[in-house]
């Protein structure tokens, strides 16, 4: 089952309602403040916190835009990849989707109703020694469920930012199509975009030649049965770093053709790359020549525009499209403090490949006479 990442909004009305009666339990508690130690106050505090987790939608992890799709039930989210959702996910705006939140709201709502049975039943019948020791009892319990949903909550969000850097298969080789963008950070670099006036045709040609005059290698060419797909990997060893680039030529962005990807890379890296280098540092410039810009294109790339980088496995996205004017983007580099320098690095390496400058972002590009050239 799938849903819209902004499937909580809906229910708008019902988390306002959910906060209000928080906020009233909470205020109402906080009334005999004065009479209780630190730690009494700390614990109660952190009792309190735990309803919280039972607020309608309180337990998604999407904030507007931000961590996009972390609550998609598709395998466009990594969290949903790796099976962390709930076997009945997506029915509810109440209870969580993701297991370890989820098991954290039963066991905080357990202690909930057990404490309000308590309330209403037997505590007329207890003296105020046992009714004292069994309320800080209570606050005892909640307190770690709480830090439990809370340590739960950041793991997730953590691990999905940390698949957007970085993602391998059960094999362990990177699988640089998957999770490639995501919303920027502060100090994000300017994109790159021009009008790139040169023909389908000839762009081969001129990556081709652009890439034996910067030093790389053509290593490994490719196609799919059904024609669809077709492109050209070159490899350049430099500063004892494998430096690749992916030329890929398809007709549609689609989380099918990036699993054929995800593929083709492995095989050329467990035939090509794994017994004859050093794999400790790699970088990947690719480059998505697609006929017209589809709806995922633009939900996964264009509306997000931005790549997250981890040491050692950094990656530069481009796209040139070819409806009505062709476009050639680049997409941003995530954040300001994270592989900010190699970004600029790659980009400058990859403006050469296609013949650009930095001056020419938001230009019109004609090429030059190297593009009627025909190559043997």
């Amino acid at each position: 089952m799938k849903r819209k990442p902004d499937h909580r909004y809906d229910e708008t009305g019902k988390v306002f309602f959910g906060v209000l009666i928080y906020l009233f339990v909470f205020v109402y508690g906080m009334r005999d403040i004065y009479r209780r130690s630190t730690i009494e106050t700390i614990s109660y505090i952190i009792c309190m916190g735990s309803g919280w987790c039972l607020i309608p939608c309180a337990n998604f992890l999407q904030y507007r835009s931000y961590y996009k799709w972390i609550d998609c039930l598709d395998e466009w989210n990594p969290l949903y990849v790796r099976g962390y959702f709930r076997k009945q996910a997506g029915k509810s705006c109440v209870w969580a989707d993701l297991k370890g939140l989820f098991c954290c709201q039963k066991a905080i709502l357990i202690c909930w109703i057990l404490f309000l049975l308590y309330e209403i039943v037997f505590r007329n019948y207890l003296t105020s020694f046992y009714s004292e020791y069994i309320f800080y009892g209570f606050e005892i319990v909640l307190g770690p469920f709480f830090l439990i949903w809370l340590g739960c909550r950041g793991y997730y969000i953590w691990r999905y930012c940390a698949d957007f850097r970085y993602t391998q298969n059960s094999k362990g080789i990177w699988q640089p199509f998957s999770n490639m963008a995501r919303i920027p950070g502060c100090g994000c670099y300017r994109p790159f975009d021009c009008w790139y006036h040169v023909s389908e045709e000839k762009i081969q040609n001129r990556i081709k030649a652009s890439s034996d005059k910067e030093g790389y290698q053509l290593l490994y060419s490719f196609e799919t049965k059904d024609n669809k797909e077709s492109g050209d990997i070159y490899l350049r060893l430099q500063n004892k770093e494998l430096q690749f680039v992916f030329y890929v030529r398809m007709k549609e962005y689609s989380l099918e053709n990036i699993k054929k990807l995800n593929n083709i890379f492995s095989e050329f890296w467990m035939e090509n790359i794994e017994e004859k280098y050093n794999t400790e540092s790699a970088s990947i410039n690719i480059l998505f020549q697609i006929d017209e810009p589809d709806r995922e294109l633009n939900r996964r790339l264009f509306g997000v525009f931005s790549v997250a980088q981890k040491k050692g496995r950094n990656r530069l996205v481009s796209v040139l499209t070819y409806s009505g004017k062709p476009v050639l983007r680049i997409l941003d580099s995530y954040g300001i403090w994270r592989g900010k320098k190699k970004y600029r690095e790659m980009r400058k390496d990859f403006l050469k490949l296609m013949g650009l400058r930095e001056q020419d972002n938001h230009r019109s590009y004609w090429g030059d006479e190297e593009d009627y050239k025909i190559l043997p």
